[in-house]
C-alpha cells in the first residue's frame, strides 16, 4: 500500500491538502484553526512520518524543495496583492506613522528579549537566527540566514518555533475577535 503513495506523490499531496482542510474546520472550544493552520498541522505530521515512519518515500526531496519554493512565491504574491493598496493608503498617514513606530519598538524589544533568552539558554548563533526567523514566521528571513551561515541549525531553530508561533497567533486573533 505504501508503494502506491511512493509512486504517486501528487496524489499524496492532495490527500494531505484535503485532510488538512478538514482538520482546519474542526472546532476546539471557541477556537477553529482554519484551512491554513490545518494544512500546516497535516504537513508537520507528514514531515514527521516521512522521516521516521512508513511514508519515508512519499515525497522525494527535490519535489519537497520545489513545492516549498512555489508555495512561498504564491504566498508572498497573494499577500502583496491583497495588502498593497491598504499599505500605500495607511502607512504614510499620521496614524500609520505612529502605529509603525509602536510596532517597530515592540519588534525590537521582543527580538532583544528573545536573543537574550536564547543566549542565556546556551543556543548557538545559527539556531538563534533560526529562532528569530521562526518567531515571526518569515521564510525570507530564514533564507537570508541560510545564505549567511551554512548550518542546519538555522532550519532547526526556525522549525522549532515557527509552528508554535503560528498556532499561538491564530488562537490569539480568534480570542481578540471574540472579545
Amino acid at each position: 500500500m505504501w508503494q502506491f503513495f511512493a509512486d504517486y506523490p501528487w496524489f499524496t499531496l492532495f490527500i494531505v491538502i484535503a485532510a488538512g482542510s478538514l482538520f482546519g474546520m474542526v472546532r476546539f472550544g471557541p477556537v477553529k484553526l482554519g484551512t491554513a493552520a490545518g494544512l500546516l498541522v497535516m504537513a508537520m505530521v507528514l514531515g514527521r512520518l516521512r522521516r521516521t515512519g512508513p511514508l519515508v518515500w512519499v515525497l522525494p526531496t527535490r519535489a519537497n524543495l520545489t513545492l516549498r519554493q512555489i508555495g512561498l512565491l504564491v504566498f508572498l504574491a497573494c499577500v502583496g496583492l491583497s495588502s498593497g493598496y491598504a499599505f500605500r493608503r495607511d502607512a504614510f498617514s499620521l496614524f500609520g506613522l505612529k502605529l509603525l513606530t509602536v510596532l517597530l519598538a515592540g519588534a525590537v524589544l521582543s527580538y532583544a528579549c528573545m536573543f537574550l533568552v536564547a543566549r542565556l539558554l546556551g543556543q548557538s548563533r545559527p539556531r538563534t537566527m533560526g529562532l528569530l526567523a521562526g518567531y515571526v514566521g518569515n521564510p525570507a528571513v530564514t533564507a537570508y540566514a541560510n545564505r549567511r551561515v551554512s548550518d542546519s541549525r538555522v532550519n532547526t531553530g526556525y522549525a522549532t518555533l515557527f509552528a508554535l508561533a503560528i498556532l499561538v497567533k491564530i488562537v490569539c486573533i480568534q480570542l481578540i475577535v471574540g472579545l
